[in-house]
């Protein structure tokens, strides 16, 4: 580093190894002068990357022309080498120029507080179930997935109004704005299901539903009404409330 005019830092917005909580640099030296100031640019690509969609050049583009100059943009700023701490050189800086950066818990969080919910939900169909609270008060222990499955029939309702109103396409977009809006409504249903084995009924259908939703979906990007960019957010929340869905039932049918 003492051998460096200008240290340049690339950051990814994303971060490649995003489950595990690392953030990920790459650091290019220049030979030269003693360092004055470290530039940094943050990479934000738009898409989740991995080995079916590695970085290529065109995410580069932008990059290579601002570090000719080490210009500032709303993605590059420097920094003066001098406000390095000498005992650790510490290179992380938020982007001045832009908001926070999210956070990753560590995988050990995650995992305690999937185990911590899991009890809960348990502690509260047993308590319904056997009498302790009343059958419609325990079922509200998937308040969460209720509330997610309200919101992805609002993404699901837009959704289908792009679609018909900017691609003026109308039989696929109706098979979806029917299944996916049909999660949700089943969700409530099965808040005020009438025993265990109607609940249950009741949450199948929903899973069915969630399950139909992702294939059309699926067939909207195969079919080019949806782009790879447009699709990834949604089928990310499909994929939640399977899992989700998946899980209370699976819970239901065990107490």
């Amino acid at each position: 580093m003492g051998r460096s005019q200008t240290l340049k830092c690339e950051r990814l917005r994303q971060p490649a190894f995003q489950g595990a909580g690392v953030k990920t640099v790459v650091l290019f030296f220049d030979k030269g002068t003693k360092t004055r100031k470290v530039w940094y640019y943050q990479l934000d690509p738009g898409r989740n990357l991995g080995k079916t969609n590695p970085l290529n050049e065109d995410d580069l583009v932008e990059f290579v022309k601002l570090q000719k100059t080490f210009a500032d943009s709303p993605k590059s700023w420097s920094m003066d080498a001098k406000s390095i701490d000498p005992s650790t050189f510490d290179l992380s800086v938020k982007n001045p120029n832009g908001g926070e950066e999210i956070t990753h818990r560590s995988p050990e969080e995650i995992m305690d507080e999937i185990a911590a919910l899991e009890e809960l939900k348990k502690s509260l169909l047993d308590r319904a179930f056997t009498g302790q609270l009343p059958l419609s008060l325990g079922f509200r222990m998937s308040n969460v997935v209720k509330e997610k499955s309200f919101a992805f029939a609002i993404r699901i309702v837009n959704l289908h109004r792009f679609l018909s109103g900017e691609k003026r396409e109308f039989v696929l977009s109706k098979q979806l704005l029917r299944s996916g809006t049909a999660i949700g409504a089943l969700v409530r249903e099965a808040e005020q299901a009438e025993s265990k084995l109607d609940f249950v009924h009741k949450m199948a259908i929903a899973l069915k539903e969630a399950n139909e939703t992702e294939y059309w979906i699926l067939l909207l990007r195969e079919t080019e009404y949806l782009s790879l960019k447009e699709s990834e957010s949604i089928l990310g929340d499909t994929t939640e409330l399977l899992k989700l869905l998946t899980s209370i039932i699976k819970t239901a049918r065990n107490n």
